[in-house]
């Protein structure tokens, strides 16, 4: 079996957007990942040790980037907490393994459904359609915190 070529790819991934059962079971697995994530601003800490350590000085700049870091985390944790409450009815499935496959990142699927043309193709009932872009959003956000966190750390050697 060789590498599929992007119309069969693109078919595959219709194929599991268009199903009831994938999408329940795509949104469970990111839906159970989310429930995971750590709620505690990490970003004080990171910037005491930066500064402490003499990496970077306590000025405006660095104020405002901090700041900048907390105010996205904060907002993260609110789109995480809105979900939670919307997510009292949704019922669960398990994913076909080329579901699996497919969308094996929450990052994937938060691009995946970024998109119009693919939140169009979707089966979900008009209340789980709803809960679409806030997958997407809370996805690439979360991403986005990680890399971020991922880089300070690294920086300061944590």
């Amino acid at each position: 079996m060789g590498v599929p070529s992007l119309d069969e790819l693109q078919q595959d991934i219709d194929k599991c957007i268009k199903s009831e059962t994938d999408m329940r079971g795509i949104l469970s697995t990111v839906y159970e990942n989310i429930l995971e994530f750590d709620a505690t601003e990490p970003y004080t800490d990171i910037f005491n040790e930066l500064v402490g350590k003499g990496y970077v000085d306590r000025d405006e700049v660095t104020d405002e980037y901090e700041k900048g870091l907390k105010t996205f985390f904060a907002e993260l944790v609110r789109e995480i907490d809105k979900l939670k409450v919307k997510m009292d009815t949704f019922i669960p499935e398990i994913p076909s393994e080329l579901a699996k496959k497919l969308f094996h990142s929450d990052f994937i699927v938060g691009c995946t459904l970024s998109d119009e043309k693919c939140i169009e193709k979707c089966n979900l009932g008009p209340e789980e359609q709803t809960l679409l872009p806030i997958f997407s959003k809370i996805c690439l956000m979360k991403e986005k915190h990680e890399d971020s966190l991922r880089k300070l750390k690294r920086l300061a050697r944590l």
